[in-house]
């Protein structure tokens, strides 16, 4: 049981870093198609 928790917890760890990954990739282009001189 505790290993299935384990194997749980990394599974929801991974969904929420690719959830932020992809929101971050949106934040800089919304960045940049607003502040082209960042580029």
């Amino acid at each position: 049981m505790v290993r299935l928790m384990y194997w749980i917890n990394g599974y929801i760890f991974m969904v929420i870093a690719q959830f932020f990954n992809k929101s971050f990739k949106l934040f800089k282009l919304y960045l940049f198609n607003f502040f082209p001189k960042f580029k």
